[in-house]
């Protein structure tokens, strides 16, 4: 019974091992899907994606495509040092949509281990409530 616990035990450990190595190269998202639930009357939903640079060389951002002109990003610059850190803001607008409406980023980098990330951005758009008369 020892001896089943402790294979146990060391195959978390080596996969808790294994994720903390490739989590920590290229530039590491804080969190890579943002969702929420519009509010009342909002036209746009801005969502922010944080991340840092866990590599030890300079990473360049060099291409920032949301799937669909509704979405457009904002950088504050393109390249991000050693543990330097960043935020990419996402501005979502409405329009006429409705329901669960999904969006992603794809990021682009000079990271040749990493060179890709896609973000996804999740807004619940309320339908419009019409009111009903008892006449």
């Amino acid at each position: 019974m020892r001896v089943g616990r402790m294979r146990m035990l060391l195959f978390l450990f080596t996969g808790i091992a294994c994720f903390k190595v490739s989590a920590n190269a290229g530039l590491v998202w804080e969190q890579t899907i943002y969702e929420a639930k519009a509010k009342e009357g909002a036209k746009e939903e801005r969502a922010s994606y944080r991340f840092e640079n866990k590599e030890n060389y300079p990473i360049t951002i060099k291409k920032v495509q949301p799937s669909c002109g509704c979405t457009t990003v904002e950088l504050e610059k393109k390249e991000y040092k050693p543990g330097e850190q960043g935020t990419l803001v996402a501005v979502f607008t409405f329009g006429n949509r409705k329901g669960l409406q999904e969006k992603s980023i794809l990021v682009e980098t000079d990271d040749k281990a990493h060179p890709q990330s896609t973000l996804l951005l999740r807004v619940e758009l309320p339908d419009v409530i019409k009111s009903i008369s008892n006449s």
